[in-house]
């Protein structure tokens, strides 16, 4: 068994745009879908807000989900090597933050520097080959988070690295050199965010963030199964006790996750077997 960190490549999430946040209203918006494509049955696809799911036959699925509650994302995917069969299924999560000083936040001029502290999870197992795992996350003041792994055929992953605003964030995956990985980020980052000079009031924006995570399954004649889901979250917190800031998600809306249960389990019973078949 080996540990390995990986190096990193520059990040490339897009940075977002934010005028006159504080004036905005608080929102919060999510998606999902999920797809499967086969040579045989062509494409199936499922949309949803919180969930979606493609359940193709007893082993071949992907799925995604988004827990606004709680800020998570998540994804999972497993195909048994069919010819011409692949899957992909991504989630996104837009929210922000708002004011949550009771007099207000006020900032003064030229600008207004308040440390915001950002915790960053993820976790999941990978098996077989040729897939592809990316989550990103970014904010209005121009923050940028990009995890990836990646199997490009080779056996054990071929890259596996994780940015945050360009520096890089340790990743740890253990592997069996089996092509069976476990992989997991786990890491707090303070930075100093610059304001304008400004009055926040009691639940207006302060900024905007947005979440993403994304996965594709290609088969190439080989098992494969990732599971990262509901693994990805990030919560952010000012240090500054006068600018007190709070996320603006709701709770959820149920959806049914009938299928999305169904293909975790598969999932687990997939990875069990094959670790079985490895020793």
């Amino acid at each position: 068994m080996k540990t390995q960190h990986r190096a990193t490549r520059p990040s490339t999430a897009a940075l977002l745009l934010c005028t006159a946040c504080a004036a905005a209203p608080a929102w919060a918006s999510t998606d999902t879908s999920s797809s499967a494509v086969s040579t045989n049955n062509g494409t199936t696809r499922s949309n949803g807000t919180t969930s979606s799911a493609v359940v193709v036959d007893p082993v071949d699925f992907a799925q995604s989900f988004v827990d606004p509650a709680l800020g998570t994302l998540g994804a999972a995917a497993q195909v048994d090597g069919k010819v011409g069969f692949d899957a992909q299924t991504a989630a996104t999560h837009a929210s922000g933050y708002v004011c949550a000083t009771s007099g207000g936040c006020v900032t003064t001029p030229p600008v207004f520097p308040v440390p915001v502290q950002f915790h960053i999870s993820l976790d999941g197992t990978a098996a077989g080959r040729y897939y592809d795992l990316i989550a990103t996350y970014g904010t209005s003041f121009g923050d940028a988070f990009r995890f990836e792994i990646e199997n490009d055929g080779a056996g054990d992953p071929a890259f596996v690295g994780a940015t945050f605003n360009g520096s890089a964030v340790p990743v740890s995956v253990v592997s069996d050199g089996n092509g069976n990985a476990r992989f997991s980020l786990d890491t707090t980052i303070v930075v100093t965010e610059l304001l304008n000079a400004q009055s926040y009031a009691p639940g207006s924006t302060v900024f905007i963030d947005n979440q993403s995570i994304s996965l594709d399954v290609g088969a190439a004649n080989n098992a494969t199964a990732v599971d990262a889901l509901h693994t990805f979250g990030v919560g952010a917190v000012s240090l500054d006790p006068a600018f007190q800031i709070a996320s603006m998600d709701a709770p959820p809306v149920p959806e049914p996750g009938g299928a999305a249960l169904f293909g975790s389990g598969l999932l687990g019973l997939w990875l069990a077997r094959r670790r079985a078949t490895t020793r």
